[in-house]
């Protein structure tokens, strides 16, 4: 009997998401045709980019060869970012409804997770509302600033309840870090407390991820690598754009930098306690930062001997649309904020960003919804210090840790 109550608990149970799924129709023929001309598009754009290169490099000298190496990442990083938005249209066209699946998670409510579903189910409508709109009218790629503010606000509710519901077990977690870090560098190590922290922090972290399913739909960590959504009535399209996606992560994967520590390392970095085994760091090199950056890497070398370092010319938060990589020729203009991001959780996968900025540039409501569904996907800790001005309200409950 007991083994039957604890499968009973694991059981997946629908939860209703307001109207009848009947009455949400999936993606249409002329919607799908529209998304394989996007994609046809911009990969026979990055065909054509990708043989002048490799024309230009079959008797190029090693130094040229890494310079254009170099230089192309931007360009690759952007197409990436171009075949992952249409993926997740694709998906949201393809799945009209947001079934709410739930492993037990008495922290909520019935109330509580009845308002989660009707959040989910208002986020995906206006999601595919967008979609449309964009398809229909030939706009780029969440270029519509007062769609993507009306869902962002939606998240930001989620994310709300989200941090409502994990905020004594991310104290606990982060308490159980420290000193289980200072346990085990300690010359008196007291293996049974480790032990125990060790227990404690598996099951904290499990409450937690189990929660952000939950509310979120994905679970944390899950990666960006996946199988090919398997939707009716949309054809190849979704494993030509899963195989194209994975290829390009591989190439932006092979031949990068090493970074990433042996084990997971603690310390102090501008005053904010950084805990990470695969750390990246996002620096504003714009000239009013330039004097500040040489003392904190020399901070963060104190703790951290391979952090993956990415400079970008300012800290405005953009989305990068569809359109501008159509419109693009072989150059894009330098990296931008967002872009190192998904570089740095999408490609090499590190588990804490630590960006030290100003804050002083513009942000839209693309790149925070970007940005947020990165952080959220790879649960990746964002750190941010800033030498000058605080977040936007938008933007803070992103961050992890802030310093001013």
């Amino acid at each position: 009997m007991k083994r039957l109550a604890l499968l009973g608990l694991a059981l997946l149970v629908a939860l209703p998401c307001g109207r009848a799924e009947e009455d949400r129709p999936a993606v249409t023929k002329g919607e799908l045709v529209a998304l394989k001309a996007r994609f046809a598009k911009v990969k026979a754009r990055e065909d054509l980019w990708r043989k002048e290169i490799e024309k230009e490099l079959k008797d190029a000298e090693a130094l040229k060869i890494e310079k254009m190496r170099v230089e192309s990442r931007p360009r690759l990083l952007a197409y990436l970012r171009c075949v992952m938005m249409l993926e997740e249209d694709l998906e949201l066209l393809a799945t009209p409804v947001d079934k709410i699946e739930e492993v037990r998670t008495p922290e909520l409510s019935a109330p509580e997770r009845r308002r989660v579903a009707e959040l989910r189910q208002k986020i995906r409508d206006r999601e595919r509302a967008r979609i449309q709109d964009e398809l229909k009218n030939g706009r780029s790629t969440r270029s519509d600033e007062k769609a993507e503010r009306a869902i962002c606000r939606d998240e930001e509710r989620l994310d709300a309840l989200y941090g409502r519901k994990v905020a004594k077990l991310e104290r606990d977690i982060s308490k159980a870090e420290r000193n289980l870090e200072k346990e085990q560098v300690s010359r008196r190590r007291d293996g049974n407390k480790v032990e125990t922290l060790e227990v404690n922090l598996e099951k904290w972290r499990e409450d937690r991820r189990r929660i952000h399913t939950f509310i979120y739909g994905v679970r944390a960590t899950f990666g960006f690598e996946l199988r090919a959504g398997d939707w009716g009535g949309v054809g190849n399209l979704p494993a030509e754009l899963s195989a194209e996606r994975d290829r390009v992560i591989m190439t932006l994967r092979g031949g990068a930098e090493e970074g990433g520590e042996d084990a997971r390392k603690g310390g102090l970095v501008g005053g904010s306690y950084l805990l990470s085994a695969n750390l990246g760091v996002v620096l504003d090199v714009s000239g009013s930062m330039s004097s500040h950056i040489e003392k904190l890497k020399k901070e963060i070398a104190a703790t951290f001997e391979r952090p993956r370092y990415r400079e970008v010319n300012g800290c405005r938060i953009s989305g990068n649309t569809l359109g501008q990589f159509e419109r693009s020729g072989r150059a894009l203009p330098g990296p931008d904020t967002v872009g190192v991001v998904e570089e740095l959780i999408v490609v090499h996968r590190v588990d804490t960003v630590y960006w030290f900025c100003d804050l002083r540039d513009a942000v839209d409501y693309a790149g925070l919804r970007r940005l947020r569904f990165l952080l959220m996907r790879g649960e990746t800790a964002f750190h941010v210090k800033s030498v000058a001005n605080r977040p936007d309200r938008s933007l803070k409950p992103l961050i992890t840790d802030f310093q001013n």
